[in-house]
């Protein structure tokens, strides 16, 4: 188990380098913080450590925004290109894929 998370977490490394390069190229490098994790030994009390903050940094909701008008966008448009183009490939892939996704949640096709 151990060796398929840190595999998993080596390719997300790989994946995000190419962000991180931009993120520093464009913005700068960041200050640097003291890593509270590696200072923490066994008899340590957890006060030590900061609390995390609760709210979202405005990029990140940028983000999800972005993504989200994304995936919406591209639904949006398979479904007008499947209702504008009569018994398409389009047209019975997307009745497909809302028969299965209705089966699997167990309501009637509408």
């Amino acid at each position: 188990m151990l060796a398929c998370c840190a595999f998993a977490v080596f390719l997300l490394n790989q994946l995000l380098v190419p962000f991180a390069f931009l993120r520093e190229r464009l913005w700068g490098k960041g200050m640097p913080r003291a890593n509270p994790a590696v200072a923490w030994s066994a008899g340590a009390s957890t006060s030590a450590f900061p609390a995390r903050r609760a709210a979202l940094r405005p990029v990140v909701i940028l983000i999800v925004l972005l993504e989200t008008l994304a995936i919406g966008g591209s639904v949006t448009a398979a479904t007008i290109a499947a209702h504008d183009a009569r018994n398409s490939t389009e047209r019975q892939f997307l009745h497909a894929l809302h028969a299965s996704i209705c089966r699997a949640v167990g309501r009637p096709l509408s």
